[in-house]
């Protein structure tokens, strides 16, 4: 299942850089919700237009942030200074009422990725393809016989593709493995973004390059198709 969440800026880039492992929330009807398993898509705030899913790994539960806290640290002074900032947020009362619920996350290497609004510019068949030949132990190779404008970027050495580069309706068309977990993140925060032409709609998308696109944001999806696909 997958939760979604606000945080301000701070701590959004400490789970982005991996210094950030636990998120303290109360345990109100939203987190009740929350399982070992489960995903969260976290959005920054102010403008919410950029965001990061990671997985739920663990969950620690208690009436109050201060017996957490001691739960999970041994420096007394930390305890005190972390009790104090969560009061800042939450108040006694709604801590009274709800309790308090630890999340324990972590950021999967093969399909994190952060969504943002970026400078959008056109792209073209050759940068692409150059971007993928790039990354560690690759090649260009033909998916179908006699078609030589259609292009597959494979890993040398499972032969698996992780981009697919092709013409539909003389529009430029990118295929590429995506989580299922955020592929209706994807179509819905970028109108150039689709399910995938002629693919499993699952766990590909297509990106038509032939709209001006966020260029940062097309090679973090190669890349991590290219992840996903080793």
């Amino acid at each position: 299942m997958l939760h979604k969440m606000k945080l301000n800026e701070g701590p959004f880039e400490r789970i982005k850089n991996g210094t950030k492992t636990i998120e303290f929330r109360l345990y109100d009807e939203k987190r009740q919700q929350v399982k070992i398993g489960d995903k969260i898509e976290f959005s920054k705030l102010p403008d919410l237009q950029e965001k990061l899913i990671v997985d739920v790994i663990d969950l620690y539960r208690e009436d109050t942030f201060e017996n957490l806290f001691r739960k999970l640290y041994s420096d007394e002074e930390e305890i005190i200074q972390k009790t104090k900032s969560m009061h800042t947020i939450y108040s006694p009362e709604k801590e009274q009422q709800y309790g308090i619920l630890g999340i324990k996350i972590k950021i999967n290497g093969k399909i994190w990725i952060t969504l943002k609004k970026g400078m959008w510019i056109k792209m073209n068949k050759e940068e692409i393809i150059k971007y993928c030949l790039s990354l560690e132990n690759t090649y260009k190779d033909s998916p179908f016989p006699g078609d030589f404008e259609s292009v597959t970027m494979k890993h040398t050495k499972n032969k698996k593709w992780f981009a697919l580069i092709m013409y539909v309706n003389d529009k430029l068309y990118l295929n590429v493995k995506t989580d299922p977990n955020y592929s209706d993140i994807l179509r819905n925060t970028y109108n150039y973004i689709i399910p995938a032409y002629h693919m499993n709609k699952e766990h590909w998308n297509t990106i038509i390059i032939d709209e001006k696109v966020d260029k940062s944001l097309v090679k973090e999806l190669i890349e991590q198709s290219y992840q996903l696909t080793k």
